[in-house]
C-alpha cells in the first residue's frame, strides 16, 4: 500500500507539473496586443536586392499568406505604431504595378506595419492627372482611420529594407536618391525630413513616357498663389467604384 502511495503521489506530482508547464505556454504564445511592434535598427538591417522579374498575382497571393482581402495587413502579436495607407496612382502601367506589389508586400510586412496598399486607377482616356489621383486616393483612404499617407509612384522600387514606411517625422520624403535623375520637392514653410543618400535609394522602372501638360510651367508659376485654394478644400470628382482585391484595394476613379 505504501508503494502504491508515493507512486499516486509522484504521479500528481507530474502532472501538476505538465498543467502549469501547459498553462504557461499558452500565456506565452498568447498574442500580446498592447506590445508596440518593433521597428529596423537601421543598423543592422541587410540590403536586399529588388526582384525586377514579373510575376503573376496568382503567385503572389500564394507567397503572401499574411495578406487580407483589399490588400490590408494586421501584424500578429504586437500592435503597429501607425496604420499606413500606401497610395499608388495608376493607369495601364500592369507590368510595373506586378513587380512594385511584389517588393513592397515584404518589405511592409518585415517592418511589422499594420497597412492597406491602394491603387487608384485613372479610368478615362483624359489627360493623367496624378496629382489629382492623390487627393480623391486621400479623402477615400482617410475614411478607414489612417494615420499615416505614403504617397508612392508606381514604377520607383525600394531597393533596401532601411526605408521605413512609417510617419516618424512629417512630412518625409522617401525617394531622395533615384537611379536616373535627382528629385527634388519644395513645399511652402515646411521642412522636409529625408533619409541619408545610402538608404532612401529607389530603382526607377523604364516606360514609355506620357503626354506632358503644355501648360505646365504656366501651372508652376501660378502655384504660389493657387496653392492655398486648389487642394482638398475644393476636390470634386465622381464618386469612384472601390474593389477589394487580395494584393490591394483598388479605387476607380473617372476625372
Amino acid at each position: 500500500m505504501r508503494e502504491v502511495t508515493v507512486i499516486r503521489r509522484l504521479v500528481s506530482t507530474v502532472a501538476i507539473f505538465y498543467i502549469l508547464g501547459y498553462t504557461m505556454v499558452l500565456l506565452l504564445a498568447r498574442p500580446k496586443e498592447n506590445l508596440m511592434c518593433q521597428t529596423y535598427h537601421q543598423g543592422s538591417v541587410l540590403y536586399p536586392i529588388p526582384n525586377f522579374n514579373d510575376t503573376n498575382e496568382k503567385d503572389m497571393v500564394s507567397r503572401f499568406t499574411w495578406l487580407w482581402n483589399g490588400g490590408y495587413s494586421l501584424p500578429y502579436g504586437c500592435r503597429s505604431k501607425e496604420r499606413v495607407a500606401i497610395l499608388i496612382p495608376y493607369r495601364d502601367r500592369e507590368k510595373q504595378l506586378r513587380i512594385l506589389l511584389s517588393n513592397l508586400h515584404p518589405l511592409l510586412y518585415r517592418q511589422g506595419l499594420e497597412y492597406r496598399i491602394y491603387v487608384i486607377e485613372q479610368a478615362d482616356t483624359k489627360p493623367f492627372n496624378k496629382g489629382m489621383l492623390y487627393n480623391i486616393a486621400f479623402s477615400e483612404a482617410e475614411t478607414d482611420n489612417h494615420t499615416c499617407f505614403v504617397f508612392h509612384d508606381v514604377d520607383l522600387i525600394p531597393e533596401n529594407d532601411q526605408i521605413m514606411y512609417n510617419c516618424v517625422r512629417s512630412p518625409m520624403h522617401l525617394s531622395r536618391a533615384i537611379d536616373s535623375f535627382n528629385y527634388r520637392i519644395i513645399m511652402n514653410k515646411l521642412s522636409i525630413f529625408r533619409f541619408r543618400n545610402n538608404v532612401a535609394r529607389y530603382t526607377m522602372l523604364k516606360h514609355k513616357r506620357t503626354p506632358v501638360n503644355t501648360a505646365r510651367y504656366q501651372m508652376l508659376m501660378d502655384s504660389p498663389w493657387r496653392f492655398k485654394v486648389d487642394g482638398l478644400s475644393t476636390l470634386t470628382y465622381i464618386p469612384p467604384t472601390r474593389e477589394n482585391h487580395q494584393l490591394y484595394t483598388r479605387i476607380l476613379v473617372r476625372t
